[in-house]
């Protein structure tokens, strides 16, 4: 039979407060690291702009925004380079092509739906220079 008596008990309890009195000074005395210290990374995503020749103006001061912000690790574009109606031509695709060389972040690029689907001369909204969308793929996008 254990021997449970008030003493022993209480220094028990005591060795247990005196414990986590311990854990809780080691804790205040290590803070968590402030935010500026935290890992992480931050980027830029964009898509859909330039849509006209109209709007590449728009689509330049995004990018010159981008290319300015040194926090940026990376850059995502999802897509849509271009209008299909005025995407389809290799000039659009060399401009883009440029304008994203001249980034100074890496940039990852998934192709949008008018780069593939609407390219088509069978598609609403086809350009002057429609082309199937197995043609593109025959060569690079970018």
């Amino acid at each position: 039979m254990r021997d449970t008596s008030p003493q022993l008990l209480r220094i028990f309890a005591a060795g247990f407060i005196a414990l986590g009195a311990g854990l809780f000074g080691v804790s205040l005395s290590n803070p968590p690291p402030a935010q500026s210290q935290q890992q992480g990374f931050t980027f830029a995503l964009m898509g859909d702009l330039g849509y006209a020749p109209s709007e590449e103006p728009w689509l330049e001061n995004v990018l010159a925004e981008i290319s300015n912000d040194d926090a940026l690790s990376f850059v995502v574009h999802v897509g849509d380079l271009s209008s299909a109606h005025y995407g389809c031509t290799d000039d659009v695709q060399s401009r883009r092509l440029a304008q994203f060389n001249a980034l100074p972040h890496p940039l990852v690029y998934t192709p949008g739906d008018n780069e593939w689907t609407r390219l088509s001369p069978r598609s609403k909204g086809a350009g002057p220079r429609s082309i199937e969308p197995t043609e593109r793929t025959a060569r690079p996008i970018l």
